[in-house]
């Protein structure tokens, strides 16, 4: 009797609030036991497929994190092979040019390159020529063609001013305990 009491008042709650009559009541039962038992059940299984998946999701992407990494060490080593051997080719080359650039001096100047004097000068003219060099480089990269004119006709001129000291140092009494050139002594 209580119950169907319950069931006619939800009913005309219902109808005073326009919403249908059935809906309620229907709703408003208790469910069982196992009812409720099946429903947690349910929602476990759901949880426990959900955290299964992105387990697989994080362990799919773990391993393709994995591969990337070494794909790319790979790719690096490769490059610093690359690079080691592009230094090798390029040392080589420039202890060639060294070299020759050697004997051409010693042949053009003899052994001057022990006095100090000549020594400050090689050095001056060698900083000068590598900071021109430096500049000509930019400015051909940046496209300033009157640049690169001004930055020619300045190693021209150091050129020219490191030979004229070069004479005049050799020219230069020898220091004490080296022999003048030319002689037979």
């Amino acid at each position: 009797m209580k119950q169907r009491n319950a069931t006619m008042l939800a009913i005309v709650v219902a109808g005073l609030m326009g919403t249908s009559a059935l809906a309620p009541a229907v709703s408003a039962q208790p469910k069982g036991p196992k009812e409720r038992r099946e429903d947690r059940k349910e929602r476990r299984e759901d949880r426990q497929e959900n955290r299964k998946e992105r387990r697989e999701d994080r362990q799919d992407n773990r391993k393709d994190r994995r591969e990337d990494r070494k794909d790319r060490r790979e790719d690096r080593q490769e490059a610093r092979k690359d690079r080691r051997g592009a230094r090798h080719d390029r040392g080589k080359a420039r202890r060639v040019r060294r070299r020759a650039a050697r004997k051409a001096f010693l042949a053009k100047w003899g052994r001057i390159h022990k006095r100090p004097a000549v020594n400050a000068e090689l050095r001056l003219h060698a900083w000068r020529m590598a900071r021109m060099g430096r500049l000509r480089t930019l400015a051909t990269e940046n496209s300033k063609d009157d640049a690169v004119k001004r930055i020619d006709e300045l190693k021209a001129k150091e050129m020219a001013r490191h030979q004229k000291r070069m004479e005049g140092l050799k020219k230069a009494a020898p220091p004490a305990g080296e022999k003048p050139e030319g002689s037979a002594k």
